[in-house]
């Protein structure tokens, strides 16, 4: 058993590292970043890709650099480079994943007294790494897919270095009993939480005038990739027939191929994680009719923001949803989505009412507070 965090030193093995240039996986940065403010020696091996590098116009980085949390906080970062081929290339992409990694493990000069894999099949690139150390996993994947991606015994032999698992949801450990991963190890469930000095409650009236929106008007939000899973092209489908009769204003934030064409769109576009909030602010509801998740960012930092929350009725979302503050319908039914907005549309009163019980529950739901659920799980069973 550890004593003080600050005396515990953990390595996590990710698949990817945001850097301003390149956000790619910013919840990986968002526990490391935070469970390091807490006092936990945190050091990432991140193994680039130079093909996606060169694909992505994206900057390659140094092997080796330390991100500045804050004044007093910082984590190392290795990433060593390797070439991927083609996504057919699975395996051979993998074996070369898993060669950076041990390559930048070996050069550590003080060995972790843990190692952490984000997602299940990470934990089996950690245990590849090092077999000798104990091994955690967060379990946070919208669909669970080791099992096609890694050979049987390589799973098996994770699984007897397990020290422990954190889940996202009840549905992601769940899933993992289902499909065997999850026996008779420990495990907590720890869902997601946002970070406090990104997602608060500010003027509605305030965040409009800033955006250069409307005062008045009702305005539905929505965070999160444009694709089939999140549900983007269904929500805009929504709105263009709710918008034959009346008008209502939306705002899409994220990036891809399903494009809002709906009317009254006020923006719809990629904006920074840090800017997300005065978004959030200036609308009335968020509505995200994603079919699929671990535990949803999203949701909660938007609830952070006050706002009343319309989603999907999976179990995904049944350790943060409840119907003070949310409606649940059917993601792939747009007539629930519809009648879900328009409910809320014609009762400023619920709205209100909902409004209040989002921001109170997101008071449960910090980062701070998850991590600190975290560093306990480990301290207890390294």
């Amino acid at each position: 058993m550890m004593g003080d965090t600050e005396h515990m030193h953990v390595c996590f093995i990710v698949g990817g590292y945001p850097t301003r240039d390149d956000p790619f996986m910013p919840f990986i940065k968002n526990t490391v970043a935070e469970m390091a403010k807490q006092g936990v020696k945190c050091t990432v091996i991140a193994p680039q890709s130079i093909t996606r590098a060169i694909m992505h116009k994206v900057p390659v980085r140094q092997e080796k650099w330390t991100d500045r949390i804050d004044d007093e906080v910082s984590v190392e970062v290795l990433q060593p480079k390797f070439f991927s081929l083609s996504g057919r290339a699975q395996t051979i992409n993998q074996n070369l994943f898993i060669s950076a990694a041990k390559k930048a493990y070996r050069n550590l000069t003080n060995k972790p007294d843990a190692l952490y894999g984000h997602f299940w099949h990470m934990g089996v690139v950690a245990s590849m790494t090092d077999n000798s150390k104990p091994l955690f996993i967060a379990c946070g994947e919208s669909k669970i897919s080791v099992q096609n991606e890694y050979k049987k015994a390589d799973i098996e032999k994770m699984q007897k270095q397990l020290s422990g698992v954190i889940y996202v949801s009840t549905k992601s450990y769940e899933e993992s009993v289902s499909l065997g991963l999850q026996k008779d190890n420990p495990y907590i469930i720890a869902p997601n939480g946002y970070d406090t000095s990104l997602f608060y409650k500010k003027p509605k009236l305030e965040c409009r005038n800033k955006l250069g929106w409307p005062e008045e008007g009702f305005v539905v939000a929505f965070v999160g990739a444009f694709i089939e899973r999140k549900g983007a092209k269904r929500l805009s489908n929504v709105l263009s027939k709710i918008n034959e009769t009346i008008s209502v204003y939306s705002c899409f934030i994220g990036s891809g191929e399903e494009l809002p064409t709906c009317p009254n769109v006020l923006f719809s576009g990629k904006v920074s994680h840090d800017d997300i909030v005065t978004y959030l602010n200036a609308s009335d509801v968020f509505v995200l009719p994603t079919t699929n998740e671990g535990c949803c960012n999203a949701i909660i930092e938007a609830m952070a923001c006050g706002l009343p929350v319309i989603s999907s009725d999976g179990s995904f979302n049944n350790d943060i949803l409840s119907e003070e503050y949310s409606i649940r319908v059917n993601p792939m039914n747009e007539t629930e989505i519809k009648e879900a907005i328009l409910r809320l549309y014609n009762n400023s009163e619920i709205v209100s009412g909902m409004a209040e019980a989002s921001l109170s529950k997101s008071r449960e739901l910090t980062l701070s507070a998850r991590i600190c659920k975290m560093i306990d799980f480990l301290r207890i069973n390294l």
